[in-house]
């Protein structure tokens, strides 16, 4: 079943890959790019921040997986930098993410990828580089502008209202997105006592 959907939903259901080792069961729907860069990703990250705080399973790893998604969408559309290719190997990075955007495990590729391209002449790139290409997420938003970079820190994320947000505003984002949730009879921490 579809996590969102609670249901079959649209097109068949997969595994979806975030950071932090968290992968949630999304039906084609959802795990659309259209659909998991609405907005800058808010509106994925807030339905699944509602779904997670609901079953009361919400915990660090899911709100920092939150957090990496909505990092990589904006710093895709924000920077203008020319993409990095690591350095060597722009044809395995676009394999890996070719891979990577159809939702086959992350380390499964990355293993896959690393013994086909061994034993040759070249230094294959290290498992931290191809794990850098999965959270890059490049396939997630369109090319960047060839516009000069706005002023603001690398790892800023655009608002809405077009002012930057700083780290900490997404965290305080991902806590406002599951604050809405608290309510809920069933979101007790674990080994909390009944009430």
């Amino acid at each position: 079943m579809c996590a969102l959907c609670a249901g079959p939903g649209v097109g068949g259901v997969a595994l979806h890959h975030l950071t932090h080792g968290v992968s949630v069961a999304l039906c084609q729907e959802h795990r659309s790019d259209t659909y998991l860069c609405l907005h800058e990703g808010r509106v994925f990250a807030g339905e699944l921040a509602g779904m997670w705080r609901a079953a009361g399973t919400l915990a660090t790893r899911h709100r920092s997986a939150l957090a990496a998604h909505l990092r990589r969408i904006a710093k895709r559309r924000a920077t203008t930098r020319a993409r990095p290719g690591s350095y060597s190997w722009p044809q395995l990075r676009a394999e890996a993410e070719r891979r990577f955007a159809a939702g086959e495990h992350p380390r499964r590729v990355i293993d896959a990828l690393r013994a086909a391209r061994s034993g040759g002449d070249a230094i294959v790139p290290s498992v931290r580089t191809m794990r850098r290409w999965f959270s890059d997420a490049r396939w997630l938003a369109p090319p960047p502008p060839r516009d000069p970079p706005p002023d603001g820190p690398d790892d800023a994320t655009p608002r809405r209202d077009g002012r930057i947000m700083s780290l900490a505003e997404v965290r305080d984002l991902v806590a406002e997105l599951t604050e809405p949730y608290a309510w809920w009879p069933f979101s007790r921490q674990r080994g909390s006592p009944r009430r």
